[in-house]
């Protein structure tokens, strides 16, 4: 029963990961890396530094339905997080956290030429804090799993090349100081290379 059960989900996925559409690949393996902001602004300070809240990468699989614009994408990142706070004697300090965030969304791609589309994409996140580092002045908790909600837009060139944002909403609390429960918006700006 269980062999059936598995030559019955390799048989269905073969011909997912083999379709072709002309020359075009229905699916693609990548890099994806980016960092997470504050504010999204379209100048120079989004990049500076009270604007940044961590960085991200890890491996992206692009999944497509030839003809028809409508396809998956997955992916696996290590997920560093940088949080500012002021302690009850007033001074400042920082904390890191480290994550696998897992992202999965639907997307839908418009080709405007050969070589330049556009997407948006929407889906879920889950979000594993693999560690945090602990901090002694007040109490900063990361939940340890959590789900965010992402919506974004950006460009494809010439297939193999991807830039976009995106906007991740919290489905619950993802963070504890001093027993307040807090969510955590953030912006994130990204990059692709696939293969």
């Amino acid at each position: 029963m269980i062999m059936s059960k598995r030559l019955l989900i390799i048989l269905l996925l073969v011909p997912v990961l083999t379709l072709r559409a002309g020359d075009d690949k229905a699916w693609h393996l990548g890099v994806e890396g980016g960092v997470d902001v504050e504010k999204f602004k379209v100048n120079n300070e989004i990049f500076s530094a009270g604007n940044r809240l961590g960085w991200f990468v890890g491996p992206k699989l692009k999944l497509k339905i030839p003809l028809v614009g409508f396809g998956l994408d997955v992916a696996a990142l290590y997920h560093r997080y940088e949080m500012e706070y002021t302690a009850y004697d007033l001074n400042d300090y920082e904390k890191s956290a480290h994550m696998l965030a897992v992202p999965l969304n639907l997307r839908y791609d418009i080709g405007l030429i050969k070589i330049f589309s556009i997407y948006i994409a929407t889906g879920p996140q889950y979000n594993y804090a693999i560690k945090e580092d602990k901090s002694v002045y007040q109490r900063i908790d990361l939940e340890k799993h959590s789900f965010d909600w992402n919506v974004g837009a950006g460009f494809d060139l010439f297939k193999h090349f991807e830039i976009g944002f995106n906007y991740s909403i919290p489905l619950g609390d993802k963070i504890q100081l001093n027993g307040v429960k807090l969510k955590g918006h953030t912006w994130n700006i990204r990059a692709a290379v696939f293969f």
